[in-house]
């Protein structure tokens, strides 16, 4: 079974990192004049080995969207099924909690995999991004509408 649990810091090191986030727990601030009003970050382990599988963080841009970033461990290569249907089932708590219409993630180009993940959870590519990565590369937006009204 794969479940999730309060993220850790030292979970970091367990996926693939390009950014260190600070913060164990769900933190909900004022939702006043569109700002940032939430963040998550959460720990996938697969709970017979409590193996680590992924860190997922999401950050509420506004009332309705949220923009989501998840570290992948190669672990979780063992586990394809149970932890994409995971990944879907926390994506969706999280909208229909937060009555989200619309969440968010970016891919660099050339990430074939990912962006087949992506098409299996349910996004669908908006735009591209060009030169918007830290070294000028190509990004794409994939989006998920929930809750549409």
């Amino acid at each position: 079974m794969i479940k999730s649990i309060p993220f850790k810091p030292g979970h970091l090191d367990l996926v693939s990192l390009s950014s260190v986030h600070d913060g164990d727990e769900t933190i909900i601030s004022d939702y006043e004049n569109g700002l940032v009003a939430m963040t998550f970050i959460e720990t996938i382990i697969e709970t017979d080995t409590n193996q680590v599988l992924g860190v997922m963080n999401g950050i509420l841009i506004h009332k309705k969207c949220m923009e989501v970033c998840m570290l992948v461990a190669k672990a979780s290569e063992n586990h394809p099924i149970g932890f994409t249907k995971h990944v879907a089932r926390s994506l969706a708590s999280y909208a229909d909690e937060l009555k989200l219409t619309r969440v968010q993630t970016t891919i660099r180009e050339g990430f074939i995999h990912l962006v087949k993940w992506m098409r299996v959870l349910g996004f669908k590519q908006e735009a591209l991004l060009k030169s918007w990565g830290p070294e000028g590369d190509d990004y794409s937006l994939y989006v998920r509408f929930y809750n549409e009204r």
